[in-house]
């Protein structure tokens, strides 16, 4: 039950850590050169850092965990669909609408970040073929 409390001294970090995302991960997490070689004269090869696409996370009864990821994902050029526990919907829902207007007022689309309500929810998005 603790899990589920937010403590002024949790929101303060929480806050404190996705500020430290933007301003240091953002723009830099995507297209980066991680390591090259040459192959042969005028033929290299480069491992260049790209985004994953789409993030599915599900987790538990710790609704801090819906910015951190968010932040993580939008900051590395993903969207992110998460599922977290039923006893955190209404915290989760409210850190829900301020990532969508946060992600309205930069211009990113707030399909972005999308919520699962249910298992059967996970267990078809996990079903589908294409």
């Amino acid at each position: 039950l603790a899990r589920l409390v937010l403590t002024q001294e949790k929101l303060h970090n929480l806050v404190n850590g996705v500020e430290h995302l933007f301003h240091n991960v953002a723009g830099n997490a995507v297209g980066n050169n991680l390591k090259w070689c040459k192959v042969a004269d005028g033929l290299y090869l480069e491992q260049e850092s790209c985004p994953l696409g789409v993030v599915l996370c599900v987790f538990e009864a710790r609704p801090q965990v819906l910015p951190e990821v968010a932040a993580l994902c939008v900051a590395s050029g993903n969207a992110l669909i998460f599922k977290g526990s039923h006893f955190s919907k209404n915290t989760l829902g409210v850190f829900h609408q301020i990532i969508s207007d946060a992600l309205k007022a930069n211009k990113i689309p707030s399909e972005a970040v999308m919520a699962l309500e249910t298992r059967s929810d996970v267990s078809e998005l996990l079903a589908l073929d294409d």
